[in-house]
């Protein structure tokens, strides 16, 4: 069991960088964070077994412990008291999952023993995969294969999902690659870990050419002194624990200072900081950013000792993880690269082992103690199946249904996304889609000639819903300009025939605005309320 574990964890670090599918809404983000969360969880299930069987449990307790429970507990904490909405904390984006898992599959590595030049080989194979497929799809060989699907085809396919989280995580791999040549003592292995270093080098080559100022896939990045503000605004109001996981969008649109609108971007609405401490700062609070420098110290103590002596496998990955730690205090964060990062802490780590006997002797009760301690944790991770499953199931169908409103199939994106609101109605997205659709089938209904009194029904039918849907995106997440925004727009659709919409279309907007003070737009879609009513002087 504990090989297996061993493996299972090899697995998981290889495929979360490569992972991808067309399944869910996001190709890239939910596969990798349902790879994460598979993989941490089998190992932990794998884990309470075996010790329950046992009888025993040998934990290993390092360096970086304190930390990242720390880090653990802010996010968790963050999640629970701040987010609005849970499936935005834990599902998508899912920041708090990514950490959590993260920073459990970190305990688990060292809980399991894994060896450390096999999560580097883990993670090199994965990046030398990564870099194989880019330079296919840049060289345009990946477009002459039919059967994939289109997205694979684009010359810019990353595996990653962008360009400027490949070039991160290829560059953090250089130091790790030129290790495993160094220190390869067979001759076969030492040509093809040359020959992947060679090619992973060339395909960091193509990324940072390709994502150089000016190109087509420069990457748009808001502006250092704008997350700066909304990071100390967001302390504002929660100095310890931020505005939760996943909410970051909403304290953009919050705090973002008026200067951000003399930029080019002025239009985008970023789900993350510049940098990813600013963004945990924002999400997490103090209590993430004292956790964070308290790793940044125990790395910065063990420079000193790294930099004496020859280079060897140990002091590559070394190398790996401050290179790993700098870009992220200056870039923001991916679903790999955290990863990424967590892996290099357990690969660097002080490992002591502590063997923690949980049996009483050869009695029948002689696995009570691993019961209890194991039990709960068994239950709990069935639970979490259980919703997770259900969670992802929805995001497939909320999928199906994009396929059909591409497919201009208003019928099966109607019924797909009701049976995706059954599944998970916690998620504003869907209601915001659903409102859509609603709406936009009773304007081809309002089109037709000959309308009967059926068609009436159904066309009041249709609004009415529309507008239950937009009140639910309100009700789930109550401090997103977006969801208000919605609102808003459906009842703006319906003035023209539905008696006191008008005034519901102001007050929702108005709130919109007051979520998104210094977004121009919302202001110009009021404006356009107040003209219709003949308000000119409000207008």
């Amino acid at each position: 069991m504990n090989k297996l574990e061993k493996y299972l964890l090899y697995l998981t670090i290889f495929l979360v960088p490569v992972a991808f599918a067309n399944l869910f809404s996001n190709f890239f983000d939910i596969p990798k964070l349902l790879v994460l969360a598979l993989g941490v969880a089998l190992t932990l299930l794998l884990v309470a077994v075996r010790t329950l069987l046992g009888g025993k449990l040998t934990i290993g307790l390092s360096n970086f412990d304190f930390p990242l429970l720390l880090l653990l507990v802010a996010y968790l904490v963050s999640a629970f008291i701040r987010s609005p909405n849970k499936m935005d904390a834990f599902f998508f984006p899912g920041t708090a999952t990514v950490i959590s898992a993260s920073v459990l599959l970190y305990f688990l590595i060292n809980l399991v023993g894994v060896n450390k030049k096999g999560l580097g080989i883990a993670l090199f194979l994965s990046g030398t995969l990564t870099s194989v497929l880019y330079l296919l799809a840049t060289a345009g060989i990946l477009a002459k294969i039919s059967f994939l699907p289109q997205f694979v085809k684009e010359p810019s396919f990353s595996t990653i999902g962008g360009l400027l989280p490949q070039a991160l995580f290829l560059g953090i791999l250089l130091p790790l690659g030129i290790a495993l040549v160094l220190t390869e003592k067979e001759a076969i292995k030492k040509l093809f870990y040359a020959a992947s270093l060679a090619v992973s080098s060339l395909a960091l080559a193509v990324t940072v050419f390709n994502i150089l100022p000016g190109k087509p896939n420069s990457p748009a990045l808001p502006p250092y002194q704008t997350s700066w503000a909304v990071a100390i605004e967001s302390l504002k109001v929660s100095p310890l624990l931020g505005m939760g996981p996943g909410n970051y969008l909403t304290a953009f649109s919050q705090f973002k200072p008026l200067s951000y609108n003399a930029t080019p971007l002025w239009a985008v609405r970023f789900t993350t900081g510049t940098d990813f401490p600013l963004t945990a700062l924002a999400e997490a609070g103090l209590l993430a950013l004292a956790a964070l420098v308290l790793v940044y110290w125990k790395v910065l103590k063990g420079l000193a000792e790294k930099l004496s002596g020859g280079f060897d496998y140990e002091k590559g990955l070394f190398a790996s993880l401050v290179l790993s730690l700098v870009l992220l205090f200056i870039f923001p964060a991916s679903i790999p690269l955290l990863v990424l990062t967590f892996v290099l802490l357990a690969a660097n780590a002080k490992v002591h082992e502590v063997v923690i006997p949980l049996s009483a002797g050869g009695t029948v009760g002689s696995r009570l103690p691993a019961a209890i301690l194991t039990l709960p944790v068994i239950v709990g991770l069935g639970l979490l199946g259980y919703w997770g499953g259900r969670a992802y199931f929805a995001e497939y169908q909320f999928r199906r249904a994009i396929n059909f409103l591409v497919a201009n199939d208003g019928k099966g994106a109607y019924d797909t996304l009701r049976e995706t609101i059954r599944l998970n109605p916690y998620v504003d997205r869907y209601h915001t889609s659903y409102a859509q659709v609603n709406l936009a089938l009773a304007n081809g209904i309002a089109q037709n000639k000959d309308i009967t009194d059926a068609d009436r029904t159904t066309i009041s039918q249709l609004i009415q819903q529309a507008i239950r849907e937009g009140r639910a995106t309100v009700t789930l997440n109550p401090q997103r300009s977006g969801n208000w925004e919605t609102l808003a727009r459906t009842y703006q659709s319906i003035m023209a025939f539905a008696t006191g919409a008008d005034n519901f279309a102001i007050q929702t907007y108005n709130q919109a605005v007051a979520l998104d003070p210094t977004n121009p737009n919302l202001r110009i879609a009021l404006g356009g309320v107040y003209y219709a009513l003949g308000r000119y002087d409000d207008a």
